[in-house]
């Protein structure tokens, strides 16, 4: 076997992992995990239709198009799990402050204090040094 099929065999039994994974209503994955496994996924791919094409020329092998079209669904499949629901993204604290004036420089609202000391595991919610990444709800 041709180093370019095993790369393009190993980023099928991978995708067929994603794919699975993404179908499975009943396994939680947070948007940005759907994103990193995708982005994981799609480069493997997009490695083997690369290392095809290189190996049987520009146009490639039949299996390049079957690449190619498996990184689309999987990419429709992602976007469909992650529809409607919030992305979390990096922050950076612009100043120190506790989580409350953090929440509302960055909601415009308090009461969203809890989000940010859940979703960082914030040991003293009363002082957060200028700086510190926080993960938050992106606006």
């Amino acid at each position: 076997m041709s180093a370019a099929v095993a790369l393009a065999t190993a980023a099928v039994a991978d995708a067929r992992t994603l794919k699975a994974r993404l179908r499975d209503e009943d396994l939680v994955l947070p948007v940005r995990q759907v994103e990193r496994e995708l982005g994981a996924v799609n480069a493997d791919l997009d490695s083997a239709v690369t290392a095809l094409r290189t190996e049987y020329g520009v146009e490639g092998h039949d299996a390049v198009a079957a690449l190619l079209e498996l990184a689309t669904t999987l990419t429709e499949l992602a976007r469909q799990r992650n529809a409607g629901r919030a992305r979390i993204v990096e922050w950076p604290a612009p100043f120190t402050g506790n989580a409350a004036m953090l929440a509302f420089e960055l909601y415009g609202d308090v009461d969203r204090r809890h989000e940010l000391v859940d979703l960082n595991a914030i040991a003293n919610p009363n002082r957060i040094p200028v700086g510190t990444l926080l993960e938050v709800l992106e606006r």
